[in-house]
């Protein structure tokens, strides 16, 4: 699955003309604390609701949002799995998406993402997805098998990408326990970042509370 067939075209944009006071309504109505901020079609930065409430309330964004604004974004064509990370290191609750010639298109949510993952045939029962990033030296198959079979789990999935803008390796990994603690202590202490955790539970718990275990693990 990619992110293009996750995409929710009817989130609200803050564009340079709109006011905070106008934004803040926008975010309360649609229930988001994030919001994309563009120009046109151009995608320029995910604003933060506290960011907002700290603007003057009557002036335009165009004449106060500034350069440093987180931008993070997801492309139409990529698996749901390589986006993982961008929530758990941003720490947000959607994401926007943009198209092959970067022109905004809507955002990605983390429920829907939850929620697809607990879909897939191959993630049915229990488990958790472990997102990591190493060197190429310190990286070892064989290495990550013993971590994850000492913390009495077997991989069911294993894929590796080079991270982005770094020559390191990202490493995604399916495993059949949920907790993981244990797990990933281990694996900082061989030089492995850990980059997100989703967990996924039989019993179908709330996504909302599925996601707040995810954010807690990447804060271990």
């Amino acid at each position: 699955m990619i992110v293009k067939d996750l995409i929710r075209y009817d989130c609200p944009v803050a564009r340079p003309e709109n006011t905070p006071a106008e934004v803040l309504e926008m975010m309360n109505d649609y229930k988001i604390s994030q919001i994309p901020y563009i120009d046109g079609n151009d995608y320029l930065a995910l604003l933060d609701e506290l960011a907002v409430y700290e603007m003057e309330s009557d002036k335009p964004l165009q004449k106060q949002v500034k350069s440093n604004y987180l931008t993070p974004y997801s492309i139409e064509d990529q698996h749901i799995i390589e986006v993982l990370s961008l929530f758990g290191f941003n720490n947000i609750m959607l994401l926007p998406v943009v198209d092959a010639q970067k022109n905004y298109t809507g955002v990605l949510m983390a429920e829907d993402i939850t929620m697809a993952l607990g879909n897939f045939s191959s993630f049915n029962g229990e488990g958790a997805i472990i997102v990591l990033e190493t060197t190429p030296y310190d990286y070892s198959l064989s290495q990550i098998a013993q971590i994850v079979e000492s913390g009495d789990a077997k991989i069911l999935q294993l894929f590796v990408n080079k991270s982005n803008n770094t020559e390191n390796l990202e490493i995604i990994i399916r495993v059949d326990q949920t907790m993981v603690h244990r797990m990933l202590q281990t694996f900082y202490r061989y030089n492995y970042m850990v980059k997100s955790v989703f967990s996924s539970t039989e019993n179908g718990d709330d996504l909302k509370e599925r996601y707040s275990l995810f954010m807690k693990f990447l804060n271990v």
